[in-house]
């Protein structure tokens, strides 16, 4: 398990790629953590910026 919350997962997938990814147990997992659950598939691309304190997250779609 993990010892710390994420606040952001980023899951890097083809759309419609032939091996089912990402799994619904992988997902259900993620949920289970954070809301903030980014797939390249629906969002394209994913860039997290940082200044080392506040995080910012854009999203191509």
């Amino acid at each position: 398990m993990l010892s710390k919350k994420p606040e952001y997962a980023i899951i890097s997938v083809g759309a419609k790629n032939s091996y089912g990814h990402p799994n619904s147990s992988t997902l259900e997992l993620l949920e289970e953590y954070t809301n903030n659950i980014y797939r390249t598939d629906i969002n394209g691309t994913v860039i997290i910026r940082s200044d080392g304190v506040n995080i910012e997250v854009e999203k191509e779609r």
